[in-house]
């Protein structure tokens, strides 16, 4: 075990042509700056997993919903944690509610099989004060995912789907940021060990070393790419008609530059094999009624109306959907519709879309 210096910023551009010429033996230097940039990815480019904030509008029209009495399930997602993760981060805000009941704002991480791996709570408080949509009346809070003991950190398993829950308890979410925390710099952690002095030795392992973390962290630790969700469980999206609608406004028509959409940016996603990005598509969905021939299906469109991912929901009870595809490596735009088979209703309550290669 051996802690590993780590910058807090990329090394300037490598010099290919003075430090790795044919005919020149590796030098110190070239494996000094490979070893500090590919730690450097690692320990510091994490992810941001979600973000959502209701507007702050004026008395006349309160966007941010009355309080709840007890627990509601605000928002849901899904992702997937870098090769390096080690915790999560949640920051939460509330607006004031008139309570004498502590109110909170609360994270819920369960792992595939729907157990719960661990939870955050920012709590407001009880107040007097009455309700206000007004950022000054405001609380704000962080804090990181216990692991349920008194004052334990959760200590995520690094490379793994997680699926979350953000609830309000007696109180009034406004908005959260979640985010990832990688494990400390150290080779116990498999971050690769440097300096290397002038004619020191460089063996295959740290080359090996360089490779492999490089394209796991390519592969699986790519960016998040969308999430979208209902504000509360209770306003689900509902579809029983066999044609696909926009997830957002619930119009039918072809997308265009101005329905409701995602601009995506993969151009530099791809690779010399391969032009299209892997992704992982995950929906929160329940059906109820009598089976049909076919069941509901979340599609992502693209600009020429052109259906790229197509996931199909089969499960009644609620619960996460999830299918693999690919994008292509570009710039484009993407709408998210969604339709069940004219004969079952789905309910739509959460989307998540992510870069992810096996």
């Amino acid at each position: 075990m051996t802690a590993v210096p780590i910058p807090l910023v990329l090394c300037p551009q490598l010099q290919a042509l003075a430090h790795a010429r044919n005919v020149k033996y590796p030098d110190a230097t070239l494996y000094n700056l490979l070893i500090s940039d590919a730690n450097y990815l690692e320990r510091w480019h994490t992810k941001e997993l979600f973000h959502i904030g209701c507007p702050v509008t004026n008395s006349s029209f309160n966007s941010i919903p009355a309080a709840g009495s007890g627990a509601r399930t605000r928002w849901r997602f899904a992702a997937h944690l870098s090769p390096k993760a080690r915790n999560i981060y949640v920051q939460m805000t509330l607006a004031s509610v008139n309570s004498t009941t502590d109110a909170y704002g609360k994270l819920i991480v369960k792992n595939g099989g729907g157990s719960t791996l661990g939870t955050a709570e920012v709590h407001f408080g009880n107040t007097s004060l009455l309700p206000s949509d007004l950022p000054v009346w405001f609380g704000d809070g962080a804090t990181f995912v216990g692991d349920g003991t008194p004052t334990g950190v959760l200590l995520v398993t690094p490379d793994t789907d997680i699926f979350c829950e953000l609830q309000d308890v007696n109180g009034r979410l406004v908005q959260a940021v979640v985010y990832e925390v990688a494990l400390d710099a150290d080779t116990a952690n498999g971050y690769i060990k440097s300096p290397y002095a002038a004619t020191a030795p460089i063996f295959d392992d740290v080359r090996q070393a360089l490779v492999q973390n490089l394209r796991t962290l390519w592969k699986r630790g790519a960016s998040h790419l969308l999430n979208w969700t209902v504000d509360q469980d209770s306003s689900a999206r509902t579809r029983t008609s066999a044609t696909a609608v926009n997830i957002i406004d619930n119009t039918s028509g072809a997308p265009s530059s101005s329905t409701p959409g995602y601009t995506l940016d993969l151009l530099q996603k791809g690779s010399e094999r391969r032009g299209n990005v892997p992704v992982v598509l995950q929906a929160y969905t329940s059906l109820t009624g009598t089976p049909g021939l076919d069941f509901g299906h979340i599609e992502v469109v693209d600009s020429s109306n052109v259906v790229v991912l197509d996931l199909t929901v089969t499960a009644s009870a609620g619960g996460w959907a999830s299918m693999t595809g690919t994008l292509p490596a570009s710039v484009a735009k993407y709408d998210l519709r969604f339709k069940s088979n004219g004969t079952q209703t789905l309910s739509l309550y959460a989307v998540s879309l992510y870069q992810y290669e096996a």
